[in-house]
């Protein structure tokens, strides 16, 4: 059920955009409202089962409106352990876990939990910092077909330092009348209805400051980065959000470990690079600005950033072809005819002396 859009683009998602057959209308109260910005775009995810003819689907989807803008802002967290779903043929009590530190006070206004058909017993619950342990949802006999979004009568009320953990059971033996599989088979995560997901979202909302959401957000990709060895996206939304945090030199390691995972993906070498050049180590990031506009020539702000890199370190010659190269792209970009003019009329002075 989840469709990653690899990019540095900054994003948290804040309410539930989810539907089935049969589910119930939701009206978000007064001051919730979901904030949809000029040129977000909208993707539809849809799911299907095949009944064994040609059908054609004509999805819709109705956006309804408010005058009053919201003043409360939620997010949407996600704990999940797909990787360690590896259930051998006949297990009957096959466990999945994962566990998130809450940095902040906040309350849970909504929770999604996600299972196949192997799953059976789905646990989700917090564990407050004296010790006490709070449920957020427990199902006992799992069936696929409940899975919806179940809102809380009244918000839970979280402290900082509360752990968010996810316990879910699986039953891969035939005694599981909704085993897929007749023998049993031996399943692994992925998207396919016979796979398996161990998922549980929560709709927050922080206590203190919008910006509280930011730093839900930071841990969330360090949970991920720290669990997962290859997660690309993870690795570069939190370097890209280290940056923009003003740390560049905490943003290196992980658009270094990107950049390993995915050599050829341009904006993880383009953030490197700024990354790299703020911290004063120019060489290493002119060479990440070079292999950037290699992989995406029409990226103005790689070239720019490569541009300004290249004029820093004196470098002038080359500098004024990159932001020739930038101007070609976007003429009306009037820092980067200052810094063209600059950097041409430094040249000249070194060429009259």
């Amino acid at each position: 059920m989840d469709l990653t859009l690899e990019s540095s683009s900054f994003y948290i998602p804040s309410h539930f955009l989810f539907w089935k057959p049969g589910g119930t209308p939701w009206v978000e109260p007064d001051g919730l409202a979901w904030r949809l910005d000029p040129g977000t775009d909208l993707v539809l995810n849809a799911h299907f089962m095949p009944i064994g003819t040609p059908q054609q689907a004509k999805p819709s989807i109705g956006l309804y409106f408010t005058d009053r803008p919201p003043d409360r802002f939620p997010m949407l967290i996600e704990l999940q352990n797909d990787e360690a779903l590896d259930i051998p043929a006949g297990a009957r009590d096959f466990v999945v876990s994962d566990s998130f530190l809450l940095p902040v006070d906040a309350d849970v206004l909504a929770v999604y939990p996600h299972a196949h058909y192997l799953g059976r017993l789905l646990e989700g619950y917090a564990t407050l910092p004296g010790g006490r342990r709070e449920w957020l949802i427990r199902i006992p006999d799992w069936d696929p077909k409940w899975q919806a979004v179940y809102h809380y009568r009244k918000p839970v009320f979280l402290p900082r330092g509360t752990i968010i953990s996810m316990r879910y059971h699986y039953d891969n033996s035939s005694a599981n009348p909704r085993n897929p599989n007749s023998p049993p088979r031996r399943v692994e995560g992925g998207n396919q209805s016979t796979d398996e997901m161990a998922h549980l979202w929560l709709q927050l909302l922080p206590r203190g400051t919008p910006e509280e959401r930011i730093e839900i957000q930071f841990a969330l990709l360090q949970h991920r980065v720290e669990k997962y060895s290859n997660d690309f996206p993870s690795r570069l939304a939190l370097g890209t959000l280290m940056l923009g945090k003003f740390n560049p030199a905490g943003a290196v390691t992980p658009l270094e470990q990107a950049v390993h995972i995915e050599p050829k993906q341009e904006e993880a070498r383009r953030y490197l690079g700024m990354a790299l050049d703020s911290i004063g180590r120019s060489r290493e990031a002119i060479e990440q600005f070079r292999i950037a506009v290699t992989l995406k020539p029409g990226d103005v702000q790689a070239h720019y950033s490569f541009a300004r890199s290249l004029a820093k370190t004196g470098k002038l010659d080359e500098a004024l072809e990159q932001f020739n190269a930038v101007l070609a792209l976007d003429p009306s970009l009037k820092t980067a005819v200052r810094d063209r003019d600059l950097a041409l009329q430094q040249l000249r002075e070194r060429e009259a002396h």
